[in-house]
C-alpha cells in the first residue's frame, strides 16, 4: 500500500519547520495509489497466456475452484490465483501447473494444465 508522510515523535523530520500540509500529503498519496493500481492491472493483464506453478491455499469443491498464489504473490497481501473447473480436489500446499486465462481485477484466473 501507499502511505502519506506522518511525523514521528522525536525524529528530526518531525521537528522541521514548513511541514507539508495534510491536503498535499493526501493528494500525493492518491496519485501514487492510482499509479500503483494501473501498474498492477497492467501486470495482471500481461500474465494472461502464461503457464506457471500455482501453490494451492484452499479448495472449494462445491464451486470446483481452488485458490492459490503464484511465485510473485505474498499470502494475504497480494492478488490470488483462482483455478477454475477443478475436477479432482487439490490439497493445500500442492503445486499445480496452470495456464492463466483471464483476470478479475488484480486476481488471475487459471485452468489446470495437468493435474498432479
Amino acid at each position: 500500500g501507499v502511505f502519506s508522510y506522518s511525523e514521528e515523535d522525536g525524529t528530526p523530520a518531525a521537528m522541521m519547520e514548513d511541514q507539508i500540509p495534510q491536503e498535499v500529503r493526501a493528494q500525493r498519496q492518491m496519485r501514487l495509489q492510482r499509479g500503483f493500481q494501473k501498474r498492477a492491472e497492467e501486470w495482471a493483464d500481461s500474465q494472461v497466456g502464461k503457464t506457471m506453478d500455482i501453490l494451492v491455499d484452499q479448495m472449494d469443491m462445491a464451486t470446483g475452484t481452488a485458490i492459490g498464489r503464484s511465485y510473485a504473490d505474498a499470502p494475504d497481501i497480494d492478488n490470488q490465483v483462482k483455478i477454475t473447473d477443478v475436477i479432482v480436489p487439490f490439497d493445500p500446499g500442492m503445486l499445480v501447473k496452470c495456464k492463466i486465462v483471464d483476470v478479475d481485477g488484480l486476481d488471475l484466473i487459471a485452468n489446470v494444465c495437468d493435474e498432479i
